[in-house]
């Protein structure tokens, strides 16, 4: 009896019924009046996101034309924030009509009930519109923050990242034509001594001053320029040794700072980041300790996040600011690129703080185990069979590696391919003989 009860317990069908949810579409365009013949950006969707990689499907808007006939876009499917975009060009000058139709779907155990959005007008006009207006270069006083809007002063808006710049050139920092002092900072004492100190052997007879260059002992030795912050130490020797950041526009002391111990700040990194759902330029400032990296904060001089193990190498910086080591090992002729910012993420947010602040990374040295540390290492290749006298001149990331051997009787060159796709093919391999006033003149 109880085993035919069990069984037919089992049997029975479920009866539970889905849950229901009402959907919430939306449209959007921009710009908006818009050419006749120019684009506009339109944004659909509903305001329901799903997982990372799923997306609503077969959503469509119908466009109605000025003459009253009807043109479908689509069928979209959608991002996983629940929506997505599309162009839309109008052929003739009146308003068009949007809606967004989302059609019911299930989606994890829920169905979603079918809705159409709000209708969009959007107008199209004959002639042009200027949508991006530009702005002049300043011809006054003007201080930062610049709006980001006010895109064509990056020309005067630069940095100055590291402390002594490659053949010293640091583009976008031109000053005005008509300078003038903003604020005054001794640095030392100066000015005229007093009195008849010196004045029996001076060069002329006469008073003298106190001495103020720092061409021996140094007065200005470290100094960065960063988003209008001046960043300085006037001694490297002296210990505890502080940086102080000054805004250049007022003068004013923002804070004085020891980093860790006594560690000495190395470069200025600015950092563009572009993903998806979040773009942004981070500012850090580097500190190193053998292979132990530091990044701490412009606005406060706090640390905020360290790598550990960092690979041996030459730093050198890419278009975004991203940091790459490379190494090259001329018995082996082997050449590696390592890349910090995919060591720390390939997607989203660069460093995402749902831990505790600061952060610590390891990127692994040499032996990378994980696949973040692993994923740094962007390049790992063998040059080609031959020789290659003297060591790495330049890396030019994405185009090629050069190598030069330069004496006074021989020049050697020769090139390596960093193209994506040609990486590690030979470009040129050559020798030349130099002039014979090269010899001659001990050139």
């Amino acid at each position: 009896m109880l085993f035919v009860i069990s069984t037919l317990v089992v049997a029975l069908p479920s009866v539970e019924a889905q849950s229901t949810r009402a959907t919430f579409p939306y449209i959007g365009a921009t710009p908006n009046p818009v050419n006749v013949g120019g684009e506009t950006l339109i944004h659909l969707g509903i305001t329901e996101p799903t997982r990372a990689g799923d997306g609503w499907v077969d959503m469509t808007v119908t466009v109605t034309k000025p003459d009253g006939t009807n043109q479908t876009l689509g069928p979209f499917k959608t991002d996983s924030t629940g929506g997505t975009g599309t162009v839309f060009v109008p052929a003739v000058a009146g308003n068009y009509t949007l809606v967004t139709h989302f059609p019911e779907q299930e989606y994890q155990g829920v169905i979603y009930k079918a809705s159409t959005s709000e209708p969009l007008i959007v107008e199209a006009i004959e002639g042009t519109i200027d949508y991006y207006p530009s702005f002049a270069l300043p011809t006054e006083y003007w201080s930062r923050p610049i709006d980001p809007q006010i895109r064509e002063w990056y020309t005067l808006a630069g940095s100055w990242l590291t402390s002594a710049p490659e053949n010293l050139y640091v583009p976008y920092n031109d000053g005005p034509e008509t300078a003038h002092v903003l604020w005054a900072k001794p640095l030392t004492h100066g000015g005229l001594v007093g009195g008849d100190v010196g004045m029996e052997i001076s060069m002329n007879q006469g008073p003298v001053a106190f001495e103020t260059g720092d061409a021996y002992e140094g007065k200005w030795q470290s100094r960065f320029i960063v988003d209008g912050t001046l960043i300085y130490t006037h001694h490297t020797s002296i210990r505890q040794l502080e940086y102080t950041a000054v805004d250049l526009h007022t003068g004013e002391v923002l804070w004085t700072r020891v980093f860790g111990a006594n560690l000495t700040i190395s470069m200025v990194q600015l950092f563009y980041w572009q993903s998806y759902n979040y773009m942004g330029t981070y500012a850090y400032l580097w500190c190193t300790s053998g292979s132990t990296w530091y990044a701490y904060d412009i606005t406060d001089g706090s640390l905020r996040w360290t790598i550990t193990n960092v690979p041996s190498g030459t730093t050198i910086v890419g278009d975004n600011g991203e940091i790459y080591r490379y190494s090259y090992t001329s018995s082996q002729r082997r050449f590696t690129l390592w890349n910090m910012s995919a060591l720390i993420s390939m997607e989203g947010s660069f460093v995402g703080f749902s831990g505790p602040s600061p952060r610590t990374i390891d990127a692994g040295g040499s032996n990378p185990s994980s696949t973040a540390q692993r994923r740094a290492w962007a390049m790992n290749f063998t040059f080609p069979e031959g020789t290659y006298p003297g060591s790495i001149s330049k890396v030019y990331l994405g185009d090629r590696i050069i190598g030069t051997q330069l004496t006074n009787q021989v020049v050697r060159m020769w090139g390596i391919s960093l193209e994506p796709g040609c990486e590690g093919l030979m470009l040129f391999n050559n020798t030349y003989t130099p002039p014979a006033y090269w010899y001659e003149g001990n050139v």
